[in-house]
């Protein structure tokens, strides 16, 4: 049911609580004693005391004021009274006030926060409870001895339980603090150790790609030594064949020297022997008379060969056409052995090769194909062994095994 509101806002309720309340506050004796030991009420009725302090709250209220009195602190006194009666003077308004519906609008409105923990009355626990009103008019309990007594044992049980409970605080903070301190220890130490795992993968990673390199630079090498392996299992054979060549030169050469003093000497024995016998001969018939070893066809043919021999060879600086052909003192020499497709490459680099040095060149055969030679070196090898050009059908068993190595090597016409 809604209250009644005033015109200032203000509940009946309000206004009536107020008006109570000073009611209730202007209720004190019209005159007080000087000394409280000397009041009518307690002196002439020394027997209503007892009946009167027959709570606990009534009891601990005069157990306080015997104490203050024996202290003689009066003013104390006057204002612990004055507490319990306003806190009677708040319970009768209340009391009267429990059942009003509003009441707990009214009290919610007041904002109060709970500043003490609530105090459980002696009527939760089934206890009677007596309020007395005294003279002044305030109600209080007081406790019986015994209820007291369980009061101080339950005062330090609970307090030895604060004294455990703190105890126990103490050491679960200190453990709380240890752990927060093991955990931040532990967090730096996952930290590092994290650092540390980044810094180990990422060495890893460098060593590995370093151990690839190195597995890649292994396996070119190991390539380049079976093909240098082979490559020296070929210059091995062709030296093989150039010292037999050489050897075949110049056991070729010694022959044509044997052949060339052969002839020479019988050509002076026949000079001799035709001028012996000239005196018995006409003179124009000592001249034209030749010996029987001048005139025969072994002997013309070493003669012949040898006049061509030193006719038809070469020397000096050539002029590079391409890998397989020079140009030498107004003739065009054709390297024996040895053909090319015109390759400009190989015509630089034959050129580097020779660098103005001299070269001996003399008849190998057809017209215009030499034999060619700069510093003791077959020129023909020079070219094929390098990859200058392709060896000819008919080529030398040497020339041709220099064409082999340079096309299992992959130089010059062979690297595509």
């Amino acid at each position: 049911m809604a209250e009644d509101q005033t015109p200032s806002g203000e509940s009946k309720l309000g206004l009536r609580s107020r008006s109570d309340i000073q009611d209730l506050r202007t209720t004190e004796p019209a005159s007080r004693p000087a000394n409280l030991t000397e009041t009518s009420g307690v002196g002439n009725a020394p027997s209503v005391l007892p009946f009167l302090v027959d709570s606990p709250e009534r009891r601990q209220l005069a157990k306080d004021l015997e104490k203050l009195l024996r202290e003689e602190k009066i003013e104390e006194a006057e204002g612990r009274l004055s507490q319990a009666i306003n806190l009677a003077t708040l319970a009768v308004f209340l009391q009267d006030q429990l059942r009003t519906p509003s009441l707990l609008d009214e009290l919610q409105a007041l904002g109060l926060r709970d500043d003490y923990q609530s105090t459980a009355l002696p009527a939760a626990a089934g206890q009677p409870v007596a309020l007395s009103r005294d003279s002044s008019g305030a109600t209080h309990a007081v406790p019986a001895s015994d209820e007291l007594a369980e009061l101080k044992v339950a005062r330090d049980r609970e307090q030895q339980r604060a004294d455990a409970l703190s105890r126990d605080l103490a050491t679960v903070a200190e453990e709380l603090h240890a752990l927060q301190a093991l955990r931040a220890r532990e967090a730096t130490s996952a930290a590092v150790n994290a650092q540390q795992w980044a810094e180990l993968k990422a060495s890893f990673e460098k060593e590995r790609e370093r151990a690839d390199a190195v597995t890649r630079d292994l396996a070119v090498m190991a390539e380049e030594r079976h093909a240098l392996q082979q490559l020296r299992g070929q210059d091995a054979v062709l030296v093989a064949y150039g010292r037999r060549e050489l050897q075949e030169l110049k056991e070729e050469l010694l022959g044509r020297e044997r052949q060339r003093n052969q002839a020479a000497s019988a050509v002076h024995q026949t000079a001799e022997e035709s001028q012996s016998s000239r005196s018995g001969e006409p003179i124009g018939m000592a001249s034209l008379a030749l010996s029987p070893g001048a005139s025969s066809p072994g002997s013309l043919a070493v003669r012949a060969a040898a006049v061509q021999a030193t006719t038809y060879r070469l020397h000096g600086v050539p002029n590079v056409v391409d890998a397989a052909t020079l140009s030498l003192q107004g003739r065009t020499v054709h390297l024996v052995g040895v053909q090319t497709d015109g390759d400009a490459g190989s015509a630089s680099e034959l050129t580097k090769y020779l660098d103005g040095r001299e070269v001996d060149c003399e008849p190998a055969g057809p017209t215009d194909v030499y034999r060619c030679q700069v510093d003791g070196m077959d020129l023909s090898t020079v070219v094929l062994f390098n990859g200058g050009g392709r060896a000819a059908p008919h080529a030398p068993p040497g020339l041709a095994l220099a064409a082999d190595r340079a096309r299992s090597a992959r130089v010059g016409i062979w690297s595509n």
